[in-house]
Parts: structure tokens; sequence; C-alpha cells
């Protein structure tokens, strides 16, 4: 499966943001600026060049949306519940590998066995 990040592109309207990537039923706001919890913490040209996203998994319903804590989604790995804050549903400094095994999961719906 494709890196997550080839399909950061920039948000045309809020410069610093990058769109929702599409992964499965879910929607995946992945982020990284100075205002995001990311490493490092300021804007880069090169997505590659950071170590840790901040990550918002959302679920829409119609053009309604919710951000969905981990441990809401039915077969996802328990440690992911603990990546992600209980009260605002936002992960933050999330590892790229952490990142990549979400992004797959909710686009497959399984983890990739190595």
């Amino acid at each position: 499966m494709q890196d997550f990040r080839t399909h950061l592109q920039k948000h045309e309207k809020f410069k610093r943001a990058y769109k929702l990537v599409d992964a499965g039923d879910y929607k995946l706001s992945i982020q990284a600026n100075e205002a995001a919890y990311c490493s490092p913490r300021r804007v880069l040209d090169d997505v590659y060049g950071y170590e840790s996203f901040e990550v918002v998994i959302k679920k829409f319903y119609g053009a309604n949306s919710v951000w969905v804590h981990p441990s809401s989604i039915e077969g996802l790995d328990k440690r992911f519940d603990e990546l992600f804050c209980s009260e605002d549903n936002i992960g933050g400094y999330m590892r790229v590998k952490d990142i990549q095994e979400l992004y797959e999961f909710l686009s497959i719906g399984a983890f990739k066995t190595e």
C-alpha cells in the first residue's frame, strides 16, 4: 500500500493545512505546521521531513462529521487507544510508522502481516 504521505495535499483555502485523506469508511486529518502537535513544529516544503504528525480520525454522515476515538473502531489494535487523547480524540506527535499502520488498517480493514 502507498505511503500515506503521498496523499497529503495542501488545502487551497487553508494554506498551512493538508486536505483530508480517504481511509476506507473514514477520513484522516493528518497535519503538520507550527500550530499542530508534530515534529518539527513548523511548515516544511517536504512532507517526508516530519518525524511525527497530528492525526484526527473523522467519520462522515452526509455533510456532517464526528471525530472518532480509536477505541470505537472494531478490530483496531488497542495500542492506538493510548496514542489518542480520550478527551478530544486527537493523536498528537504520532510517528510515521503508526500513522501508516492506522491508514492501512482503515483502508483495507486489517493489519498487514509481515
